[in-house]
């Protein structure tokens, strides 16, 4: 009876010390998931508000990169070819006139796109790349200007040879941050091409000023 009575009082005692222990206890762990709850709320919310910060960032400079390039096409609608260039004796592979403004528009989407890959992909670091994309933006406005508003077939063959050139550049110096930014200048390579020999013939068939 005495070893029976021992054991259940040390059972007692053993619940009691569990009991004890675990009431003591229990705060400390709620308080803990509590606090986790809390930590895990304020991340996902300081996370939310970082990718909406970075979305609008990004969604800001492709506004900016598209703003540029097609600020620099602005010229052909103030420079159009008009009677002046319709009357001009062409080779019979000039595209028809409506092929230009539809070509140009898709480019200068691409240059956008590519200009802004370039500077989601490194940021300032590809300064000098994208100093050099701005320049040549610069460039591709001018031509409008020495064919359509001076006539002066001479200078803007110059011109386009050194328009083609500088993309030419700008390909060379995105290729290695973004293959994807200098593959998409690739159509716009190619256009400037068909655009040079063109010019180049309208030179030949018509003399410097037309």
């Amino acid at each position: 009876m005495f070893l029976w009575t021992a054991g259940a009082l040390a059972g007692t005692v053993c619940k009691t010390a569990n009991i004890l222990g675990f009431a003591d206890a229990a705060p400390d762990v709620r308080l803990v998931r509590a606090r986790a709850l809390r930590c895990a709320g304020a991340r996902k919310r300081l996370g939310a508000e970082l990718a909406i910060k970075v979305a609008l960032s990004s969604a800001i400079a492709l506004a900016v990169f598209f703003v540029a390039s097609f600020a620099a096409s602005s010229t052909g609608a103030v420079f159009r070819p008009g009677a002046w260039y319709a009357n001009l004796r062409k080779p019979k592979w000039t595209p028809p006139n409506w092929a230009f403004p539809v070509v140009w528009t898709v480019l200068f989407c691409a240059i956008a796109v590519s200009g802004w890959l370039v500077w989601e992909t490194a940021g300032v670091e590809a300064w000098p790349a994208l100093a050099l994309f701005a320049a040549h933006l610069l460039v591709n406005s001018v031509w409008s200007f020495l064919f359509f508003g001076l006539k002066r077939l001479d200078w803007a063959m110059i011109e386009v040879v050194m328009l083609w050139l500088m993309i030419a550049a700008v390909i060379t110096a995105f290729a290695p941050i973004s293959v994807t930014a200098a593959l998409l200048l690739a159509p716009y390579l190619a256009w400037v091409s068909v655009a040079a020999l063109l010019n180049l013939r309208l030179l030949q068939l018509n003399g410097p000023r037309g």
